[in-house]
């Protein structure tokens, strides 16, 4: 096993690891690098696809708020000035929302009179009541409360409250 060292083996040993070393960059530029960079480019598209339909949505929102306010002061102005001033002691303070559940613009209100309070929440543009309720004063009504906070918070089970809308739409 005595073998000389000669140029040529040298020279082949070289090119041999030459040739892995070229291989290996090529295997790595191919199925490691260039997938990874593809990866990244497609999530960060996906990341500014996602950002332009939250503003988009945020917009919308914006502008479906700003309109139901407007309605929604409109139709309660039209609600206090229905109410002889013999039956209220005072108005209740009026909240204004768009409803993504029920796809419309909902308002709360009522009064108080004598004893009693009188509160709801109305579609804002049929004026139809969608809750309402008559206690006595100091008397909580549970579940007026809860539904209220249900229809003015975003709430994900809005099937619960498409199908009470439909029965009174």
């Amino acid at each position: 096993m005595n073998q000389k060292i000669t140029l040529n083996n040298i020279l082949k040993i070289t090119m041999a690891l030459a040739f892995l070393v070229i291989s290996f960059s090529v295997f790595y530029y191919f199925v490691i690098f260039v997938p990874t960079k593809e990866m990244a480019e497609l999530e960060l598209q996906e990341e500014q696809q996602r950002q332009k339909q939250l503003t988009e949505e945020l917009a919308s929102q914006i502008k479906n708020e700003q309109i139901c306010r407007e309605a929604g002061k409109r139709a309660y102005e039209d609600y206090e000035s229905g109410k002889p001033a013999k039956w209220v002691d005072a108005f209740l303070e009026p909240e204004f929302k768009f409803n993504k559940c029920l796809n419309t613009c909902i308002y709360s209100g009522g009064h108080t009179s004598g004893d009693y309070v009188e509160s709801f929440v109305k579609n804002t543009f049929t004026n139809k009541d969608i809750i309402w309720t008559f206690d006595k004063r100091g008397e909580y009504d549970e579940k007026y409360q809860r539904q209220h906070d249900m229809l003015f918070n975003d709430w994900d089970n809005c099937e619960h409250w498409r199908t009470i809308y439909s029965l009174i739409k």
